[in-house]
């Protein structure tokens, strides 16, 4: 969505709404594996995409703030 997005400030607003997202689904994982909808198994390998999922966002945010900074 942040993609067809005019401009590098519209992308960051949008990756920084994804990271929102990222946390919520965090929560979300932790609530299903203590209530035992998921088992911890599923919750390790749901938990280790989801840490990567984070990660490379978060890479690309940092990436494009650092280059919003520099235009200034």
């Amino acid at each position: 969505e942040g993609m067809a997005r005019k401009g590098k400030r519209e992308l960051a607003r949008y990756l920084n709404i994804a990271l929102g997202s990222l946390s919520e689904t965090a929560c979300q994982l932790y609530a299903a594996r203590a209530v035992g909808l998921i088992s911890e198994e599923t919750y390790r390998r749901m938990s280790a995409t989801h840490q990567n999922a984070g990660r490379l966002t978060w890479l690309y945010y940092a990436a494009i703030r650092r280059r919003l900074t520099e235009e200034k």
